[in-house]
């Protein structure tokens, strides 16, 4: 199959482009930048445009994507420091790409979200029939996103899929790559000596190997009974859990303080 990955560098998207030439597929690349970046695993053939760019639909005629994949929620184009203006941004650029995969009227199109359309503080388990209730620009721009895609596909009848990514996680190779809560765990024990932890706290975390599995049985299926799939990991773990398992591989005295 033609696969259209659409997004930053990240290693969630590396990982995706090994998983999907591993299994034999035609990988093309949409970076989002107008700049050639070389830390992306090879493609078949990347285009680096923006998601502003008059071409996409060029793109979309010329891959004639039987799949594409736009990472949305872990796209790193979006630094989210301005977050307002960067949520009329991730809202524009989700809309550029929707028109032109709508325009094709071709494959899936599967679009990445995360546990933050839910906000925080929730009491009982999440499932995917839960309402979302996001705060703050960031979680709401994710989740009328969501919404968005939803639009499209009932619309338009388009095979539109969203997929919750719950916790994401992996083992950063730099501080910039720092962006979960066990590797930020991690980086104040090693500065400060001690670990903050709200002991109401829980957490279903996903491996990144473990979501691009998960993914890739969406691109493969032939047919899903539902649209919308919230991935996680079926062991819930407490922040104080967390927090004590980070002290006991530390190579330094680290305390656990609770907030």
């Amino acid at each position: 199959m033609n696969i259209l990955l659409i997004g930053g560098s990240s290693f969630l998207m590396n990982q995706l482009i090994i998983k999907l030439k591993k299994e034999g597929h035609r990988v093309y690349l949409l970076t989002g930048k107008q700049s050639a970046r070389k830390d992306y695993e090879k493609v078949f053939e990347s285009y680096h445009f923006s998601y502003e760019n008059d071409n996409l639909n060029e793109i979309f005629a010329s891959v004639s994507p039987d799949v594409t994949i736009f990472l949305g929620a872990y796209d790193t184009n979006f630094h989210w420091r301005e977050r307002g203006r960067e949520a009329v941004r991730y809202i524009s650029g989700l809309m550029n790409v929707l028109v032109a995969y709508s325009a094709l009227k071709q494959g899936k199109f599967i679009y990445l979200s995360s546990e933050e359309v839910f906000g925080h503080g929730f009491e009982k388990d999440i499932t995917e029939e839960t309402p979302v209730c996001a705060g703050g620009f960031r979680g709401t721009a994710l989740m009328q996103a969501e919404h968005i895609c939803e639009d499209y596909r009932v619309n338009w009848e388009l095979d539109i899929f969203v997929l919750r990514l719950d916790h994401l996680y992996s083992i950063p190779k730099k501080r910039s790559e720092v962006d979960s809560i066990c590797s930020e765990m991690c980086l104040k024990a090693l500065e400060t000596g001690y670990i903050a932890v709200d002991r109401k706290g829980t957490y279903s975390f996903l491996y990144t190997s473990d979501a691009v599995e998960f993914i890739y049985k969406i691109v493969s299926a032939r047919k899903s009974r539902e649209y919308l799939y919230h991935l996680s990991s079926s062991e819930p773990v407490t922040e104080l859990m967390l927090a004590e398992m980070i002290q006991k591989h530390m190579d330094q005295p680290v305390k656990i303080v609770e907030v």
